[in-house]
């Protein structure tokens, strides 16, 4: 049976949140974060992951087209190490997530949601997207995809 699973679409002002029920791949949109000061976010964050308890969390990786790694990737490294502190029992990986928010957007379009009332949802759905990407990887290769996230790892790297 497959353990349940979440994935996090980072970005400055908002992060989307996805999951997926445990036993089966269906992928469904949890809710929208408002980045806030103090990352008091983060208090519904860990809400949620208490009530889901997923055993696994894939972060979005914006990588740029090129594969090069800019702020954004910093950000989600820095997300992904905060998750791993506040709720220690889920494993991270980090998945590279380019083109996810365009195709979120195409998905809105397609839905016929208009551009502003894409606000509200289109981190959402970009988490949906990085969700069934993994999912995809997983059922293709038996193996969890993207690389595993090691805090140690990443500060290491910041220095």
């Amino acid at each position: 049976m497959s353990p349940t699973r979440f994935a996090y679409d980072v970005g400055k002002s908002r992060i989307g949140a996805a999951r997926a029920v445990s036993g089966t791949s269906v992928v469904l949109p949890i809710t929208t974060y408002r980045v806030m000061p103090m990352e008091v976010h983060f208090d519904e964050i860990l809400d949620d992951l208490e009530t889901y308890q997923p055993e696994i969390i894939y972060v979005g990786l914006p990588l740029h087209l090129n594969g090069k790694a800019g702020i954004s990737v910093e950000m989600a490294k820095e997300f992904a190490a905060k998750l791993q502190e506040l709720y220690p029992q889920g494993t991270i990986r980090l998945i590279d997530e380019r083109l996810t928010t365009a195709t979120a957007h195409q998905h809105l379009a397609a839905a016929g949601i208009s551009g502003k009332k894409r606000g509200g949802v289109v981190d959402q759905v970009a988490a949906c997207v990085i969700l069934e990407q993994a999912i995809a990887a997983e059922e293709s290769t038996g193996e969890l995809a993207g690389l595993p996230f090691d805090v140690k790892k990443n500060r290491r790297e910041k220095k």
